[in-house]
């Protein structure tokens, strides 16, 4: 079932895993019942992945996305399971570092005192994509009805005209 994937991300060899049995006990403590259930869960012509957290020979989890596939074997009640397992590592640490930063976004504005919005500039036209939410109780209309709004279908032309004129003393001159 290995093939050598499992081994090569974990630096333990054929040998020590089999030594074991099978590579379950290297398995993060954490996730060795929900890969337990998914390997027992599988049956013939299953095709099931799983992503999870094995403990290196160094002593470092790694994140393996193990997708694999169940066939019958040639004695009644044999399984037989192809798999194969990539290091997702990297890829989680990212989607975490990502998502801890849409955190601390989402309670800057929230919590922010400053009137907040974020546009999209489009040829001439700006348009808020988000919005503080003081911005929006200074507004005093929904979130979802502000989105994609211009500056001047949000205020009056004069305020707007001056967000504006803000806006591209920033853009120019850094002010």
């Amino acid at each position: 079932w290995m093939g050598g994937s499992i081994g090569s991300i974990s630096g333990y060899t054929p040998e020590e895993i089999f030594e074991k049995g099978c590579w379950l006990p290297f398995v993060h403590p954490d996730d060795r019942e929900a890969v337990s259930a998914y390997l027992f869960s599988l049956l013939p012509g299953d095709m099931k992945s799983i992503d999870f957290r094995f403990i290196a020979k160094h002593g470092e989890p790694r994140w393996i996305s193990e997708k694999a596939r169940c066939v019958a074997g040639e004695q009644e009640g044999e399984l037989i399971l192809y798999g194969a397992a990539t290091d997702i590592t990297e890829k989680r640490e990212v989607v975490e570092k990502l998502r801890e930063s849409e955190e601390l976004f989402r309670l800057f504005m929230r919590y922010t005192p400053v009137y907040t919005y974020i546009k999209r500039i489009e040829g001439s036209t700006s348009r808020v994509v988000q919005l503080s939410d003081n911005f929006i109780d200074l507004v005093g209309r929904p979130a979802e009805e502000l989105r994609g709004l211009t500056m001047e279908q949000i205020f009056s032309l004069d305020f707007a005209r001056k967000l504006i004129d803000d806006d591209i003393a920033v853009e120019t001159e850094g002010k």
